[in-house]
């Protein structure tokens, strides 16, 4: 057998150069996605002190938490992202972020089994401990459980398009008969104070300050049942069709965060300045 080794050399370069050809062109693909100028539109509703719109500008610890994140991704990897936060009632914001758009950023979600499909989960950003919330002490210690208010006659309400709505569904709770729904937690407050309600799953760590800043008298509230079926940490996500790239870059440096004890211990801080700021604010 006759070997023509000017033919395999021929052979070998042309596979050589077919490879190396084929590498430049996934390198290219891959820092073409991320070389460009970047704009994330990131999706909100207003729940302070997490994220507020106030004197036209985003503010907040989430808020903080995304500027951040945005600017160690620029600093390690030398991109161009910019953010811009979009303050949303709730189920537009919903509808906006699973819509078929790259570089949607939603926060702060709560993750559930409906919502698994729908998004890119990237992380954690903020504790999300909900407490069941009235104004009548013998109410909250006949509740058990929650499946216990559906047949009590009494009304809860909760957040339209919620996770605790979906929770209420998933007992068989029947809207407008077992509970009723409102656009904005703060309405919902409102309704407790004027007894069209009640009960009302609030976050126990923002519950009082929140009751500060519509005015109302918070010795008032009555803390009851810790609501562990929906006391999930809030997440930052992205809408299905942005890029891996911007993905694992945002999930990294967003884990960086959580990991810091100083920040964690910060967050807290800013909690209770808010809370003594909004409670002190009202009674002058």
């Amino acid at each position: 057998m006759i070997i023509n080794f000017q033919k395999v050399k021929f052979i070998k370069n042309i596979n050589f150069y077919f490879n190396l050809l084929l590498t430049m062109i996934i390198m290219g693909l891959s820092f073409s996605v991320l070389a460009d100028d970047i704009k994330i539109r990131a999706l909100t509703s207003s729940f302070p002190p997490l994220q507020i719109f106030k004197n036209k500008q985003a503010e907040g610890y989430t808020v903080n938490v995304i500027k951040s994140v945005v600017k160690k991704i620029n600093q390690q990897y030398q991109e161009k992202i910019t953010v811009d936060f979009e303050f949303l009632p709730w189920k537009r914001a919903v509808r906006v972020a699973t819509s078929n758009r790259p570089n949607i950023l939603f926060f702060s979600l709560s993750r559930s089994p409906d919502r698994e499909n729908q998004f890119h989960w990237i992380g954690h950003i903020s504790r999300y401990d909900m407490q069941l919330f009235s104004l009548d002490e013998t109410l909250l210690n006949n509740v058990q459980s929650l499946e216990a208010i559906r047949t009590s006659q009494k009304i809860i309400g909760v957040q339209d398009g919620s996770n605790v709505e979906e929770y209420l569904l998933s007992l068989k709770f029947i809207k407008d008969t077992d509970y009723i729904t409102f656009s904005d937690y703060r309405e919902g407050i409102r309704m407790l104070y004027r007894h069209r309600i009640d009960y009302i799953p609030m976050t126990s760590f923002l519950a009082r300050g929140n009751v500060c800043s519509e005015n109302l008298e918070p010795n008032l509230l009555i803390e009851g049942k810790l609501l562990n079926e929906v006391s999930k940490p809030l997440w930052v996500v992205f809408s299905k069709s942005t890029s891996t790239e911007l993905i694992q870059r945002f999930s990294k440096a967003l884990h960086y965060h959580n990991e810091n004890e100083e920040y964690q211990v910060n967050i807290q801080l800013q909690i209770m300045r808010w809370t003594n700021e909004v409670c002190e604010k009202e009674k002058l």
